[in-house]
């Protein structure tokens, strides 16, 4: 039995990629001024924050995270002292995702120029992107 995979054209990946980036339009402008606007994006940005960190091997509740933005001492549930100081870093590493986020550092908003300048948009058989 062979299984053929189909591979995605650009012509099928375009319009998809257009509807995705009208759809954030459309939620941008209505949160602009919403009065839930920073709840919203101190939520996303949790989120975002936890996802970072979980994929270099962090693991955190956003809610501890949340927590311990408010200044909250962090509840801390590890059995030992190898588990309890991995979660101490695992908030850590989140916090400093977050931060990344919210109010980079100079140094960071260095990193993140440098990133954005090295970037060239891929030109292919539609032109360049």
């Amino acid at each position: 039995m062979r299984i053929e995979r189909l591979a995605a054209r650009p012509d099928d990946v375009m319009p998809a990629l257009t509807r995705t980036a009208l759809t954030f339009g459309a939620l941008d402008q209505l949160l602009r001024r919403h009065p839930l606007r920073e709840a919203v994006l101190f939520r996303v940005r949790l989120e975002a924050a936890r996802q970072c960190a979980a994929v270099d091997g962090f693991l955190i509740d956003p809610w501890q995270l949340a927590a311990s933005l408010e200044g909250l001492r962090p509840r801390i549930r590890g059995q030992d002292v190898y588990e309890r100081g991995s979660e101490v870093d695992a908030l850590r590493y989140a916090f400093e995702q977050y931060q990344w986020l919210v109010r980079a550092s100079t140094l960071q908003e260095e990193r993140i120029a440098e990133a954005l300048s090295s970037m060239t948009l891929p030109v292919g058989r539609l032109g360049v992107l």
